[in-house]
């Protein structure tokens, strides 16, 4: 198994431990071809671009920081005069991505030898996705991850 795989599997582990009542999103890159049910409370990760670090730190080994977006969805059951149930999901959102980023920062590396530093970046802020008969909100939110892969 490579190092990308150790560090993928390290951040789903972590995700799904504290985020464990969370359904995995089945195509986080494409959320219209996820399933109603997964959408009304899921999570997923998407691996975004890589960069060399251009670190030295030995023959053979190369540091490479990669994107990953953490993406969490939650069911809107508001309607256009119900604007406190809009706020509690978007609130919620936002509890969840602490608790994942809480999670992180207690263990930057993931408790993986394979990661040097696990960092949040940003997030998109809340975005609507909607299947033609739900509405549903998601949030996502981008973490770097730095390891060293042997070459």
């Amino acid at each position: 198994m490579s190092f990308i795989s150790d560090v993928y599997d390290a951040l789903q582990a972590r995700i799904t431990a504290v985020l464990s009542s969370h359904l995995t999103l089945e195509n986080p890159y494409a959320l219209e071809e996820c399933t109603e049910q997964v959408l009304v409370q899921g999570v997923g990760i998407a691996m975004g671009p890589a960069t060399n670090t251009n670190r030295y730190i030995g023959c053979q080994k190369m540091s490479i920081r990669r994107e990953f977006h953490v993406i969490i969805t939650r069911e809107v059951t508001a309607t256009k005069f119900n604007t406190s149930s809009r706020a509690s999901a978007e609130k919620t959102l936002f509890e969840d991505q602490k608790t994942i980023l809480d999670d992180i920062e207690s263990d930057p590396t993931l408790a993986s030898s394979s990661v040097t530093q696990a960092s949040y970046i940003s997030d998109n802020g809340i975005e609507f996705v909607f299947d033609g008969k739900h509405n549903f909100m998601k949030l996502d939110s981008l973490i770097e991850i730095e390891y060293i892969q042997t070459i």
